[in-house]
C-alpha cells in the first residue's frame, strides 16, 4: 500500500488514472487532486490537477484508499469500472478485475456541469455526496490523451504552460 501526501486531504476531487495492471495482485494508479483554487475543473485541462503521485493498490484495499466506501458510491464505482451492477462483498471483486489500463476517473464533491458546447465541466463541491465518474470515455478526454501520448513520443509539445521539447 502508497500512501497518498497529506497535502492531498484538502482536495474534494481527484482525478485517478489506472496506470498499468502490474500483475493479478497488484495495479498502479496515477491520482492528482484538483489544484489549488479551482473550482472550476475542465475534465481535458491539465492545469486544473496537481502532480500525479502513484499509488499502488490491491484487490483488497483498492477501495478503501480511492475513499470509496458506502453503499451506494461503491455500486456507482462498479457500474463505471466494470458495468456489473452488484453490491456487497461481490462489488470489490466486480470493481477489481473490471480495472483497465487507461481507465480515467473522478472521485469526490463534485456536479457535472451541462453546457451546449464545449468539453464538459465539473463544479466542485464545498459539501455534498462523494461522487465517482468515468471520464475516459468522454470526447474531449479521449483527444486529449492522445495528443498527450503523441506530445510524449515525440518530446514536443506543453504541459502547464511550459514547453516539454
Amino acid at each position: 500500500m502508497s500512501p497518498l501526501p497529506k497535502s492531498f486531504r484538502k482536495s474534494r476531487v481527484f482525478r485517478i488514472t489506472v496506470d498499468e495492471v502490474l500483475d493479478q495482485s497488484a495495479v498502479r494508479l496515477l491520482v492528482a487532486p484538483q489544484a489549488v483554487g479551482v473550482e472550476d475543473i475542465a475534465v481535458d485541462d491539465l492545469t486544473c490537477w496537481q502532480d500525479e503521485v502513484p499509488l499502488i493498490a490491491t484487490e483488497d484495499d483498492c477501495l478503501n484508499q480511492l475513499g470509496l466506501r458506502g453503499g451506494e458510491l461503491v455500486a456507482a464505482a462498479v457500474k463505471a469500472v466494470s458495468g456489473a451492477q452488484t453490491t456487497g462483498k461481490a462489488a470489490r471483486r466486480e470493481f477489481w478485475h473490471g480495472l483497465k489500463e487507461g481507465q480515467v476517473f473522478l472521485v469526490g464533491s463534485f456536479e457535472v456541469v451541462k453546457r451546449r458546447s464545449g468539453p464538459k465541466r465539473v463544479a466542485v463541491r464545498r459539501k455534498g455526496p462523494k461522487r465517482f465518474l468515468r471520464i475516459d470515455r468522454m470526447t474531449a478526454v479521449k483527444d486529449g490523451g492522445k495528443k498527450l501520448y503523441a506530445e510524449a513520443i515525440t518530446g514536443k509539445g506543453t504541459r502547464r504552460g511550459q514547453n516539454q521539447g
